[in-house]
């Protein structure tokens, strides 16, 4: 006598998700499964080292008891009733969450992109080091990103040479006068 096992055809359905691109990713909520959603917002959430800090503190010292303690995480995910906003550098991981839901996602950038000032250039006697232009050319190539460079391997440099690629005014914020003063020396010196 032989058995045969019934071969079970399970059926998985892609789910497609929209997502328009601009300042941050705007996702439609009704495209979202819940453990999809739950999974996203729990990627954007870190425990706040603030409000531990401050709770040790309050441990210490009962006269600090009555201040108001920071939020216990910090999240870089909004929502309101029908969008779900997360941070543009989050894409390639939000990429990777829904292949795992079984879910594709389609990107469409409405990035707002002024047009190039050829007026914008980098002084032709700075020279970059290959290290500097292959970081460069990644950033430039994947339309954003994060440059992380050891002190004096040359951020403000390699920003002024994005800045001549892309031809686009710019903003540049820093958290200390020391940096800024950097940012005016560098940029009086090495732009045209």
């Amino acid at each position: 006598m032989t058995h045969q096992q019934g071969s079970h055809n399970l059926e998985t359905t892609t789910t497609e998700i929209i997502a328009v691109v601009d300042n941050v990713i705007r996702l439609r909520k009704a495209t979202f499964g819940a453990s999809l959603l739950s999974e996203v917002r729990d990627s954007l959430t870190r425990e706040n080292p603030a409000y531990h800090q401050m709770k040790r503190m309050q441990e210490r010292n009962y006269r600090l008891s009555y201040m108001k303690l920071p939020p216990k995480t910090i999240s870089s995910i909004s929502e309101d009733d029908d969008t779900v906003y997360v941070p543009r550098g989050f894409k390639r991981t939000l990429i990777e969450i829904c292949s795992n839901h079984n879910s594709r996602i389609t990107f469409y950038d409405e990035t707002i992109k002024n047009e190039r000032d050829e007026g914008i250039q980098l002084n032709p006697n700075i020279e970059l080091k290959d290290y500097q232009r292959r970081a460069i050319s990644k950033l430039i190539i994947s339309g954003g990103g994060i440059l992380i460079a050891p002190c004096g391997g040359g951020k403000t440099v390699m920003g002024l040479g994005i800045i001549n690629l892309i031809k686009q005014k710019t903003l540049i914020l820093v958290h200390t006068h020391d940096l800024l003063s950097q940012w005016r020396r560098e940029l009086a010196e090495k732009s045209i």
